[in-house]
């Protein structure tokens, strides 16, 4: 019943001169397929494409891996919770390989994740077990998959560079899969994304969701384009004084689409010969021509995919304040949850090399340098000031600074008593207190008239 409805919904979707029979965009696609709840897989090459295409989207996605790339990774002691750098790992990481510095490395990882849904690690080393000579990332666009019947895991990858491929076959460990090449000398790792998919081989694109709002942000930007170039009409209607052939007509129909429909035809100038035709301009309103508005819920879309808040890309949407809460909601919701990520995933491809116990160590970072975070961290060592829960040395290691002499001394306001403490017995206490603050030399800190004040001061 479902398929006869649909069946009457008169649908045509073109884009300029391309045929979509076989595309996402052809009629039957539409039908049986959007509007039954599937949604559109979109391939490696179309996400990279969108990227380099879609401005918001290359901004939202340039925006976590420019702040990723900039929080430096430490070696963290479980036990102790100690912070160091001193470990050839993290030497290795300061210098993956020949050709990329430890901030590209990272853009890279966090760029190929979050265009993807993937992202895929080369190790190459003298053996299977021993410490990489370099790391490299790879592009998933140069990886093929191919999976196991048997479980739906992946059986082996082929990746394809300049110099022709490589093939990785799976090693089944005692916890995890690995995959290396026969002779041991290299080891892919592969990072991927949470997959509503029932394959088991590939992560999910977070732009497979707003797969539409790139083209329509994109093919908007199109027709504004063409319509500036052109400067002509967009809608017309073609009559003909006389009835013609439906052969002629479908022909006649076909060439129309074909030439003058789709952003990037809009604007042309259509010719037509070999008989009477009438050509009437359609009107068009100007919410037809809201393009303006189009494109911002497009941009919206997009950010909000990527939880980009607006104040950190929309200059009209800053203030000082909101700038200043919405990074810190953007670090905490964003790049802490995928530097943790990134960072478990690299602890379970590289330690085994460098003889870390995952139960014993782990990939961490500082928070305390983290600049997106200098406001809040300020925040918090505040609270933890006024409310006398950390003594002077305590709060200064939360921020990387050493000890001072007497950093260990709690200092409380002088008029607190103990709860149930008559105000006779206070007044007392405090004076007693008072009196017997001395200096190195032994004379007495506090005068009676300072001590007066106090005790008036108290009550």
């Amino acid at each position: 019943m479902l398929k006869k409805i649909l069946n009457k919904i008169p649908i045509q979707i073109k884009f300029g001169k391309k045929s979509f029979a076989n595309s996402i965009f052809n009629e039957d696609y539409f039908k049986n397929s959007v509007l039954c709840n599937e949604y559109y897989n979109s391939s490696i090459s179309e996400q990279n494409n969108l990227y380099k295409n879609v401005a918001p989207l290359s901004t939202a996605i340039d925006k976590i891996s420019d702040e990723f790339k900039s929080v430096q990774p430490y070696l963290e002691n479980l036990n102790t919770g100690e912070l160091t750098l001193k470990s050839p790992l993290i030497d290795k990481l300061k210098n993956p390989n020949s050709d990329t510095t430890q901030k590209e490395f990272l853009r890279q990882m966090a760029s190929f994740f979050e265009i993807n849904g993937s992202c895929y690690l080369v190790a190459s080393a003298m053996s299977d077990t021993s410490e990489p000579k370099e790391i490299v990332a790879i592009n998933p666009n140069d990886i093929n998959i191919q999976e196991d019947m048997r479980d739906g895991y992946p059986a082996y990858y082929n990746y394809y560079s300049c110099n022709g491929s490589i093939t990785f076959y799976r090693r089944e460990t005692k916890d995890k899969f690995r995959y290396f090449t026969k002779d041991g000398m290299q080891e892919l790792w592969h990072i991927k994304n949470f997959s509503i998919d029932s394959t088991k081989i590939e992560g999910l694109s977070k732009i497979n969701s707003i797969y539409y709002k790139c083209r329509q942000w994109l093919l908007g930007g199109l027709h504004n384009m063409s319509m500036l170039e052109r400067g002509a009409r967009i809608s017309l209607l073609v009559s003909t004084d006389n009835n013609i052939p439906d052969a002629q007509r479908e022909k006649v129909k076909a060439e129309l689409n074909n030439k003058y429909t789709g952003a990037e035809n809009s604007g042309k100038i259509m010719l037509l010969t070999g008989g009477t035709m009438n050509v009437k301009e359609m009107s068009q309103s100007n919410k037809d021509m809201d393009f303006i508005n189009l494109e911002t819920q497009a941009e919206k879309s997009i950010y909000s995919k990527y939880q980009i808040p607006l104040p950190l890309v929309q200059s009209d949407s800053q203030t000082y304040d909101n700038y200043r809460q919405a990074n810190n909601i953007f670090y905490n919701s964003v790049i802490l949850p995928l530097v943790e990520k990134m960072y478990e995933e690299l602890s379970i491809f590289l330690f085994p090399r460098y003889k870390l116990d995952i139960t014993k160590f782990s990939l961490s970072y500082n928070k305390s340098e983290i600049s997106g975070l200098e406001a809040q961290t300020l925040d918090n060592l505040k609270t933890l000031k006024d409310t006398d829960i950390l003594n002077r040395d305590e709060l200064r290691s939360l921020v990387g600074y050493g000890k001072t002499t007497d950093g260990d001394i709690f200092y409380i306001p002088a008029n607190l008593i103990p709860a149930g403490t008559s105000i006779p017995d206070a007044e007392k206490k405090i004076r007693e207190y008072l009196q017997k603050q001395k200096d190195v030399k032994g004379n007495k800190v506090f005068s009676d008239t300072d001590i007066e004040y106090a005790v008036k001061e108290s009550k």
